[in-house]
């Protein structure tokens, strides 16, 4: 391009333009957001890489993109080429790489950029075979001007804020959902029954509501501890299956299992293992773990340790932010400032409904995370064992979900 130029515009694909961006031996650094990433893309990503001088400093690669059944499933997206991404600076480019990692904005991410200290590229091209090397129609800009960098920059972080960071677990979560999927793709109705469970199973466990209740009054803490008791009176003789069993049971008001109560007493079941508050020493047997045997020993004073236990699985093995999303209003508070329910609706994503809301409520509230405000059913405030201290409540979070470990020298660089 003619020298002095600080944009250029790219309308037959990025395959040269990203070839000097990448390339360039005085990058420090390269961040991508693509809703849609291919093997094609990550390949033409690594072949730069590697391409670089061996004394160029090693980069540093951060990823955004999204995670959506339906991308994976019709295979505009592929998962084993974000798990490569997230694996660059251990396996394919080592020498080239000193730190990657992949964030995930579903389902709202649109934007497109590709960006280092020196160059950028933003526009309409995905990280694909047709974005990267033409075949769609894309108009996408070619900058160098250093003040319009550094907005990109901050954009880009302005996005990684609203996203999560994936970690292995997740990835491998994923895979084993999409081989079960893959299974039955050839039978369109189980597809659906089964990417529907897969939404369901990923959310807290709703346990039962005691007789002649409401879901207000339901102590989901208190309840889990009960069925950890009811194990460790076994003697290590308690199986799975009559774990299940009882847990239908009382999601049936005692009476005869149905279908439905069985699946949501095995997700229960299932949550607990997740947990880490029971195990499984053969096929069939439970036993409760070390720290369900503290949980049954001395509930109360094990409630903030089974919330991180929660905020870990939610954010990290489901990528759920919606225990955080409840919690962030709290602070910002005054002393005796509250929050409706209502209010805690709209800090939720995707459109969740009362009753969802509810069921994470309930968990919180019976972890004292939160409390009434007096008896009123409707109205909450941070609850005694989340107390403010040196750190806001959005850094105590942080910590216990250790999320943005691999974005801090993201950050401290503007």
């Amino acid at each position: 391009m003619p020298k002095g130029t600080t944009v250029e515009i790219l309308d037959n694909g990025l395959d040269s333009a990203l070839e000097a961006l990448i390339s360039n031996n005085k990058a420090t650094h390269l961040l991508i957001a693509s809703p849609f990433i291919t093997e094609a893309g990550v390949n033409a990503i690594v072949e730069r890489i590697n391409s670089r001088n061996a004394n160029a400093p090693k980069l540093r690669v951060v990823v955004i993109t999204k995670f959506e059944w339906i991308d994976f499933i019709t295979k505009v997206s592929d998962l084993s080429a974000i798990q490569r991404l997230y694996n660059l600076a251990r396996e394919e480019c080592q020498d080239q790489v000193s730190s990657a990692a992949v964030l995930d904005l579903s389902p709202s991410l649109h934007a497109k950029l590709y960006l280092t200290n020196l160059q950028g590229i933003t526009g309409s091209a995905n990280l694909t075979h047709p974005g990267i090397h033409g075949g769609n129609a894309e108009i996408c800009l070619n900058i160098f001007e250093p003040s319009t960098l550094s907005a990109l920059k901050k954009s880009f972080i302005g996005l990684a804020d609203q996203a999560s960071v994936v970690n292995e677990s997740f990835l491998k979560n994923i895979e084993r959902q999409l081989l079960r999927l893959e299974k039955q793709q050839n039978q369109y109705g189980e597809l659906i029954k089964a990417v529907n469970h897969l939404q369901e199973t990923s959310k807290l466990c709703r346990l039962p509501v005691p007789k002649n209740s409401n879901l207000e009054s339901a102590d989901y803490y208190g309840q889990m501890v009960a069925y950890l008791r009811w194990i460790r009176r076994g003697d290590g003789k308690k199986t799975k299956s009559a774990l299940v069993n009882k847990i239908a049971e009382t999601l049936n008001d005692g009476k005869r299992q149905n279908k439905n109560s069985k699946r949501d007493a095995q997700s229960s079941v299932d949550f607990f293992k997740a947990i880490e508050v029971i195990r499984y020493p053969t096929r069939n047997k439970v036993c409760l773990t070390s720290f369900g045997e503290k949980v049954a020993n001395a509930q109360k004073s094990q409630r903030k340790a089974v919330f991180e236990h929660i905020l870990r699985w939610s954010e990290n093995s489901h990528h759920d932010r919606r225990l955080r999303n409840i919690m962030l209003p709290f602070g910002n508070l005054h002393k005796n400032e509250h929050h409706t329910i209502e209010s805690l609706l709209k800090e939720l994503k995707n459109g969740a409904t009362t009753g969802s809301t509810c069921i994470e409520r309930n968990w919180l509230k019976s972890l004292g995370v939160i409390d009434l405000v007096g008896k009123n059913p409707h109205r909450y405030i941070l609850g005694a064992i989340f107390p403010k201290g040196t750190n806001s409540l959005s850094e105590q979070l942080n910590i216990i979900s250790k999320s943005e470990d691999s974005l801090g020298w993201l950050r401290n660089s503007l």
